[in-house]
């Protein structure tokens, strides 16, 4: 419940966020120092983008896990199939360790049943989650960072020591935003400061 808890919360935070960026990104550079506000603003602007799209991967792709899922479970005769369906698409928002926990009701009613329907129940949710891995996330990244998944590990076991479920439901998101904020302020700014505004540039076009 938790976790569940933390992806719709997550989910409406940024609906939230969506809907009047400039007025959250105005009020962070007004406190800011006039000679800090220009580049400031430009990683603002690029974290919106990531945030912005990688919320927007996750929705469609939360929404295909759901459908996908309920569906299958439907198919297969699984009682609470649509519930199931609903909770697969919450914890999909968590990447590697959503979908297992989402698996185990699943799995433990399939298996009330016979032990044969618990394993078509198994090879489904490896399927859907097959497809969202090999098919949906590349689009996704394209539009956003790519996050390596050794990486997202890491950051879940970080924040999950520090903060709790909380911090494992949002570490994708914040390492996402931390990646595009290294990014321009030292991998662009400071490395390669040319290449950075060139960046800036074409980004503002």
């Amino acid at each position: 419940m938790g976790v569940l808890t933390a992806a719709a919360l997550w989910l409406f935070v940024g609906f939230l966020l969506a809907l009047s960026p400039a007025l959250y990104r105005d009020g962070v550079l007004r406190l800011l120092p006039e000679s800090k506000r220009e580049r400031a603003s430009a990683v603002l602007s690029r974290l919106q983008d990531t945030l912005w799209w990688w919320s927007l991967g996750r929705l469609l792709s939360m929404t295909f896990v759901g459908v996908a899922t309920g569906l299958g479970l439907w198919l297969l005769g699984v009682p609470l199939a649509f519930l199931l369906g609903l909770i697969a698409a919450l914890l999909s928002f968590i990447p590697n360790l959503g979908p297992i926990i989402a698996a185990v009701p699943a799995i433990l009613l399939a298996l009330a049943q016979s032990p044969q329907t618990a394993l078509w129940v198994g090879l489904l949710y490896v399927g859907i989650q097959a497809v969202e891995s090999l098919v949906l996330d590349p689009v996704i990244d394209r539009h956003t960072v790519y996050l390596p998944p050794a990486l997202t590990v890491v950051a879940q076991l970080l924040l999950g020591t520090i903060v709790g479920l909380l911090g494992v439901a949002l570490a994708a998101p914040l390492t996402a935003a931390a990646m595009t904020a290294i990014s321009i302020l030292w991998v662009q700014g400071v490395l390669a400061p040319g290449r950075g505004r060139e960046t800036n540039l074409l980004h503002e076009r």
